[in-house]
């Protein structure tokens, strides 16, 4: 209760001081998860592409309430300052946020890279990125015996799922082959709610012919979220 009671304590007196710019990148540098947990909320802008580094380098390996906070600061601060976060050694963190194991981070992120489909690099790495990822994560799906215990496809089927989420946005960065290939390999998942993703995608595209079967499919799916998309 002791314990308790001094993390209560240092966490209010975190949350009455008041943090200057330079002091927040301090903490996100060197602080402790509580530390950054609180001054990045404080931050409400970015002056350079350091300070960005610094920002999104928070974003992995590290504990995940820190993650959150700072996903949720870069979806809040991208549609300003979204120059500063095109940077190609960003790219492969935003990727990985994109299946962090914390869902919230998943949609933050997602939410925070869409501001920033007016740059075609980028938009072509992050739907090829996807693209891998879910080609792996299909192909770890089959090396798992049937008896083993559930989330240990769970864990494939929620990385496919907020890939498949991403393209919602990215799907027109891909060669046509490639997206057949996603499209009729995951509407056969069990999972209802990738089968929708694949559904809400292919309801974007101008031209559905080469993709006719697979719609027909999902337009006679047995769940009602798929069929009704």
């Amino acid at each position: 209760m002791e314990n308790l009671n001094e993390n209560l304590n240092t966490v209010f007196d975190l949350c009455q001081k008041k943090y200057d710019y330079n002091e927040i990148f301090e903490i996100l540098k060197s602080g402790s998860v509580m530390e950054k947990q609180v001054a990045v909320l404080s931050l409400n802008e970015i002056r350079s592409h350091l300070d960005a580094e610094i920002l999104i380098s928070n974003l992995t390996g590290i504990d995940g309430k820190v993650r959150q906070v700072v996903a949720y600061k870069i979806l809040q601060l991208m549609p300003e300052y979204k120059h500063f976060f095109l940077n190609k050694d960003f790219y492969d963190i935003f990727s990985k946020s994109i299946v962090d194991i914390d869902s919230n981070v998943c949609r933050l992120i997602i939410d925070a890279v869409s501001y920033l489909k007016t740059d075609v690099e980028f938009c072509a790495y992050i739907a090829n990125k996807m693209k891998d990822i879910i080609s792996c994560s299909l192909v770890e799906l089959k090396k798992i015996p049937f008896r083993a215990k559930k989330y240990t496809s769970n864990k494939q089927y929620f990385k496919i799922y907020w890939c498949l989420e991403t393209l919602v946005c990215f799907y027109s960065y891909l060669e046509k082959d490639d997206l057949f290939f996603i499209l009729d390999n995951c509407s056969k998942l069990p999972e209802y709610t990738i089968r929708e993703k694949c559904a809400v995608i292919l309801k974007f595209l101008s031209n559905k012919v080469d993709f006719a079967d697979i719609y027909a499919s999902l337009l006679n799916d047995e769940n009602y979220y798929v069929r009704n998309v």
